[in-house]
């Protein structure tokens, strides 16, 4: 039997006191999976056990240890835990969680076994680059639109191509928790690991024709630059148009828009890939983003112009674009098909089966 200890976030308050983690508890939505599929993990020959830093027993630990990079005192303390860990275990796996794949830790890379993250550029040279804000798409507007009162310089997190090989992929949103019942119902379908999951089949006879309930934000110019140009192009051209949602909304509403909208937009915010991406396939909609051509992530639901439909990142052409892509029904319903099948299956047996084996062959020394 093969052992894992996560030292996952610890609890804000009571640190020393153990928790189960839940789906309803924000810090462990990354460890979803892992937690939901315990029990097949050990019928495969994988026995997890969750705990924080601050009640573990170094001398109690499994040769396996991942570490999750959500909990600060981890991050302030990286090269000592390590260090420390490694003297009772054989094997160190970082688990970085920061948005979207610039955004990074690379010095643990040194130190631990294993980096893996849910996403990263394909280009691994991005990262000895100064990207501002950390993000490909954040250095591509501020380098190519004029951006007021933004005085934040180019920062980078370089990456030793020497440790290249340690880093590899985990998993993406795709695997959160998207059952939308309440916080009480949460805890009894994790506990008892029931899949609730609903899904909306498509039609072509949907009242709206798209939804985009993002948010805006003016105090986060570089990141928030492309939604918020994106949310002005929207507004200017259908905002006579009675069969579409513009704007934020509660989430109530939200889900019940996109269940009803034949397409929806998410653009990039903090990082590429949005919770809404996969909501939007559970809804039954055609999903329009962004490229995604530059990252790899894992499950990797990003097929153009089958899984979702791309528009530019260059602002100037959405003018010609956007209006094509939303006459177009016949397309809009051929990618919200494909979408959600690929999506299905990632909840499927076979994807259940797929995503255990995958985690035993990801921690396992080689």
């Amino acid at each position: 039997m093969i052992k894992i200890d996560i030292i996952a976030p610890s609890v804000a308050i009571f640190k020393k006191f153990y928790r189960i983690p839940n789906p309803s508890d924000v810090k462990y939505l990354y460890w979803f999976p892992v937690w939901f599929y315990q029990k097949e993990l050990k019928k495969l020959g994988l026995k997890v056990r969750f705990l924080n830093y601050f009640n573990l027993n170094h001398t109690k630990l499994s040769n396996i240890v991942g570490l999750d990079s959500r909990e600060p005192y981890i991050i302030d303390n990286y090269i000592a835990i390590i260090k420390k860990l490694k003297k009772s275990s054989k094997f160190v796996i970082w688990f970085d969680q920061g948005d979207g794949p610039g955004k990074t830790f690379f010095p643990a890379l040194r130190y631990v076994d294993r980096y893996y993250k849910g996403s990263y550029f394909k280009d691994l040279s991005l990262y000895n680059q100064k990207l501002y804000k950390l993000n490909l798409y954040s250095d591509y507007y501020f380098r190519n639109y004029s951006i007021k009162n933004y005085t934040h310089k180019p920062a980078s997190d370089p990456l030793d191509p020497k440790y290249n090989h340690k880093i590899g992929l985990s998993w993406n949103f795709a695997y959160s928790e998207y059952r939308f019942s309440n916080i009480l119902s949460q805890y009894v379908y994790g506990f008892f690991r029931y899949n609730t999951l609903k899904f909306n089949k498509p039609d072509k006879n949907r009242k709206l024709l798209f939804s985009a309930n993002f948010n805006i934000m003016m105090n986060h110019l570089i990141i928030y630059y492309q939604r918020n140009e994106l949310s002005k192009f929207l507004n200017k051209q259908y905002k006579n148009n009675e069969n579409v949602s513009i704007g934020r909304v509660p989430k109530k509403r939200f889900l019940q828009n996109m269940s009803n909208s034949k397409a929806v937009f998410s653009p990039f915010g903090w990082g590429e890939l949005c919770f809404r991406d996969f909501e939007t396939f559970i809804a039954g909609a055609a999903l329009i983003k962004p490229s995604m051509e530059h990252i790899n992530t894992w499950p990797d639901l990003y097929k153009e112009y089958r899984t979702y439909i791309p528009i530019p990142w260059k602002v100037e052409e959405w003018n010609k674009v956007i209006p094509e892509i939303l006459s177009d029904e016949d397309l809009l319903f051929k990618v919200a098909k494909i979408g959600q099948n690929l999506y299905r299956k990632v909840w499927s047996e076979e994807g259940k089966k797929e995503f255990c084996q995958r985690f035993i062959k990801m921690i396992t020394p080689n």
